[in-house]
């Protein structure tokens, strides 16, 4: 049999995501990436600019016993944790910093700040948060507790030598 194993996830507040967790405002960004799948032209000429004013200016997001606040925090699961980073986007560079990453191929290189590796956390924010679980849009309670997980099912592990992070 072909060997396999249970993977990292993150777990929290009845979500569990097997690829990883965005909160803050940035995450109106789901919204634009879906309309442009569908190529919603209206849709896009009036959530871009709407988008653009809520990751400038929308709450910022902390996380519990870390100093500072983020537009975005990213959650990743890793075999040690969760790798957790704050994500900038506070101005015009930041935002074409995301969009260059973006178009390389790996929005994670986008500027930001690694906050470490966490068994758990606690994000919080002063109004319910915007999220998206594996990339799929959510909304969030102002305080959220996340914490790593293992999947329920087995995975294939032997895939081109690829090892969980």
């Amino acid at each position: 049999p072909l060997p396999s194993a249970h993977v990292p996830t993150i777990v929290g507040e009845g979500h569990c995501a097997l690829a990883g967790v965005i909160a803050g405002p940035t995450t109106i960004w789901g919204d634009v990436r879906e309309q442009a799948r569908h190529v919603d032209l209206a849709g896009l000429a009036s959530t871009i600019p709407e988008a653009l004013s809520e990751t400038l200016s929308g709450d910022d997001i902390a996380v519990d016993g870390l100093d500072g606040g983020y537009q975005a925090v990213h959650l990743q699961p890793s075999g040690d944790g969760i790798a957790v980073r704050g994500v900038l986007a506070r101005n015009a560079g930041h935002l074409f910093a995301h969009g260059w990453a973006w178009l390389s191929g790996d929005f994670r290189e986008g500027p930001h700040v690694p906050l470490g590796i966490l068994p758990e956390l606690t994000l919080r924010g002063p109004r319910p948060m915007g999220l998206l679980i594996d990339g799929e849009k959510e909304e969030g309670a102002a305080a959220m507790t996340f914490r790593r997980g293992t999947s329920c099912h087995r995975y294939l592990s032997c895939l081109g030598g690829v090892r969980w992070p």
